[in-house]
């Protein structure tokens, strides 16, 4: 069956609605949807005839922008929000004034990723609990879904240190900093800390009692350790840093095999579907996560290798939105093999040829309904 016809197919299959699916570039087609009472958009993209990314804002690990104008910059056909992201508050105070802020329109926040996180090859975050992850390569854009963590190991000198974080704007507990940290320093430190400065593998300086704010080399990382800690190391140690993504299921030779060597990879919560079915434990959990309509943003794969985007309109009158279990069973209808839940509530947002195509519900106590800037979204842009 031809590209086309499919899409064509699939989209009227279950969709209940008011206009005939629209091909917006070739191998891009959206469709707007009235589902059992909740607005939905969705959009099927081919990867044989275009090339999906992640954006980021201002390619830093900790900054936000809308969606729309991720988009913009990257001159894209199509894109969704991406993964979950927080504030990047150190305490409750700092948090609920990001929030104040927020409300009164600043746009201006700190937005770290929440979970593994990686463009082109280049880390920004990474998540210490097993979560579902996206991942593909530039190449082929095919893409995989299954449930990974992820960690860093760091090796001076033959021997293994710990690292608890990567690239947080607060460090608790020893953590990485890559050239990707916001404005490529590190964050400013309450407590004095040691900070170790690798470059090409090496140690080049260590500053025993610092409060942050150091340039961090654009071939190396800063490795941030309390300042009572002990260090046997010196200048011009050997440093070996090593990232692992390890798979929950480790049977799957062929998934696991190819997380390794891939490119791209977003994490995101709850794995929607697996092998089409409907993981067990949605049903089982129930948090207002799972079990409230809200806004949702979702990512599947049909069983032709295309990749299928979902975005419900949530938290308005005509449209609830989604629960987990809805939006599992929403994209299983679909045709997905695999599906992957992505940010959703006020992040969730479509746009098509740099126009919002939804209708956001903006920010979660906010005084008007707006697009929220978010840390990443993904990109769909006409090949080069």
């Amino acid at each position: 069956m031809k590209t086309k016809t499919f899409v064509f197919f699939l989209l009227c299959f279950y969709l209940s609605a008011y206009a005939k699916p629209e091909t917006i570039a070739p191998g891009v087609c959206y469709k707007h949807a009235i589902v059992k009472g909740q607005s939905v958009h969705v959009l099927v993209v081919n990867p044989q005839q275009v090339t999906i990314n992640i954006g980021m804002a201002d390619n830093e690990s900790t900054q936000a922008k809308k969606t729309s104008t991720i988009a913009k910059e990257h001159n894209a056909i199509a894109a969704v929000n991406g993964g979950f992201f927080d504030f990047g508050s150190s305490s409750k105070l700092h948090r609920l004034i990001t929030i104040l802020l927020d409300c009164l329109g600043y746009d201006n926040y700190n937005a770290p990723p929440v979970y593994t996180l990686q463009n082109n090859n280049n880390l920004y975050c990474l998540s210490h609990t097993f979560t579902g992850a996206i991942g593909w390569n530039n190449q082929t854009q095919y893409p995989f879904l299954s449930t990974i963590k992820s960690k860093i190991s760091l090796t001076i000198n033959n021997h293994a240190y710990k690292v608890n974080e990567l690239n947080k704007p607060y460090a608790q507990h020893p953590s990485l900093y890559s050239w990707y940290y916001h404005d490529h320093i590190t964050p400013f430190f309450k407590h004095s800390v040691k900070e170790v400065i690798i470059e090409n593998n090496r140690i080049c300086s260590i500053h025993n009692k610092s409060h942050g704010r150091t340039a961090i080399p654009k071939n190396g990382y800063i490795y941030v350790i309390p300042a009572k800690t002990e260090i046997p190391f010196a200048i011009d140690d050997s440093v070996t840093i090593h990232i692992d993504h390890c798979q929950k299921s480790p049977d799957e030779q062929s998934l696991l095999l190819a997380w390794p060597a891939v490119d791209n990879i977003l994490a995101g919560t709850p794995l929607l579907l697996h092998n089409k079915q409907i993981p067990e434990s949605i049903k089982n959990f129930a948090s207002d996560f799972y079990r409230a309509k809200k806004p949702r943003t979702a990512v599947g794969i049909l069983k032709n290798g295309n990749w299928i985007f979902v975005v419900v309109d949530g938290r308005q009158k005509k449209s609830k939105g989604f629960t987990i279990p809805e939006l599992a069973l929403f994209m299983k209808k679909l045709g997905c093999i695999h599906a992957l839940n992505l940010d959703g509530g006020g992040s969730a947002t479509m746009v098509i040829h740099d126009k919002v195509v939804n209708s956001p519900s903006g920010r979660d106590y906010g005084l008007f309904r707006k697009e929220r800037p978010v840390s990443n979204a993904i990109v769909i842009c006409a090949k080069e």
